[in-house]
This record gives C-alpha cells, sequence and structure tokens, in this order.
C-alpha cells in the first residue's frame, strides 16, 4: 500500500508543493497568475485529498496520509496568505500604474512617469512607500522560509512515518528463506 500512496499521492502532491513555491518567483505584480496557479493547485490538493480518503478504509483516527494531505493544503493555502498579505500592504498597487504602459522610477513619494517621450511627475497616494517596504519584506522572508519549512516537514513527517510503521524493523524469518536442498 506505501508504494500505490507513494506513486497516486506523495509525489504528486509534493510537485504540486514545488509548483505553489514556483509562484513566488512570478512578480508580485502578476496578481492573477500567481492567485490562479495557487488556487488551481489548492483545489487539485483537495480533489486528490477527498479521492485518498474515499480509496482508504473509514477509522476513527487520522492516518498518517491524512497528515500528509492536510499539510500539503496547508502550505499551498499559505501561499495565498501571503499573496493576501502583498496585496495589503501595497506592493500590487504599482500595476495600477504599471498597466497604462508608463515607466514608473524608484522614487516612493514622487514619481516620475515617462509617457511617449514626456516627463510627468505625479503624486500617488495609493502608494505607500512603508506599505511597499514592507511587502517587500515580507516576499524576502517567504521565499526562503516556505522552502525551509517544507524540507523540516518532510524530514520530520518521513522519519516519523518510518519509524512508528516499524518499516525498518521487520524480522526475516529464516527457515523461509534457506532452500530445502540442505
Amino acid at each position: 500500500m506505501m508504494s500505490y500512496h507513494l506513486i497516486q499521492t506523495y509525489l504528486p502532491s509534493i510537485f504540486f508543493i514545488a509548483i505553489t513555491y514556483l509562484c513566488f518567483f512570478i512578480p508580485p505584480t502578476m496578481v492573477e497568475c500567481r492567485i490562479g496557479i495557487t488556487m488551481t493547485t489548492l483545489l487539485t490538493l483537495t480533489a486528490m485529498f477527498a479521492s485518498v480518503r474515499e480509496s482508504s478504509p473509514i477509522v476513527s483516527y487520522c492516518k498518517a496520509i491524512d497528515l500528509w494531505m492536510i499539510a500539503c493544503i496547508f502550505f499551498v493555502f499559505a501561499v495565498l496568505f501571503e499573496f493576501a498579505l502583498l496585496i495589503w500592504f501595497g506592493l500590487t498597487k504599482e500595476l495600477e500604474i504599471d498597466s497604462c504602459n508608463m515607466k514608473i522610477s524608484e522614487d516612493f513619494e514622487m514619481r516620475e512617469v515617462l509617457r511617449d517621450g514626456d516627463v510627468v511627475t505625479i503624486k500617488d497616494p495609493g502608494i505607500n512607500s512603508n506599505g511597499v517596504v514592507t511587502a517587500r519584506r515580507i516576499e524576502q522572508f517567504a521565499v526562503p522560509s516556505y522552502l525551509i519549512l517544507f524540507l523540516i516537514f518532510n524530514v520530520l513527517y518521513w522519519s516519523w512515518l518510518m519509524r512508528s510503521s516499524k518499516y525498518f524493523d521487520w524480522e526475516v524469518d529464516k527457515n523461509y528463506n534457506i532452500p530445502d536442498e540442505f
């Protein structure tokens, strides 16, 4: 049963977590793309979890595969939460001005916008320099933290699973492996 779930559940869910992690490398201004990929991954993991629960025996306790799937769904949800924080703190507000095909300088209080060779200086009250700085710090913190936490979870989960299932402690019947000719 372990090899079945390894191929049908564990490996695909790891790939889905990797796809979710790759969303961190999509620019924060592409909100629709990031959220679309993450939501699709979340819905796929939820459907996979429902399929696993349907094919597993009904018991009154939580199985190891249930813990794995819940943790994977949590990791994907954490990425969605991080995107929501970015939107809240205003990192994606630059998209509104950028969508007009204008180039924006990096000064947060006064923006120089180049449009058809003309320089126009605007003050945008929608972009808060503190919020953008906070959002960038969240993004810089989230990228390595997500990977490190998932790796730590994997080490803890697989060591617990192998130890509690006594996977390496099985004994071989010595009479079973001896040929009859001796």
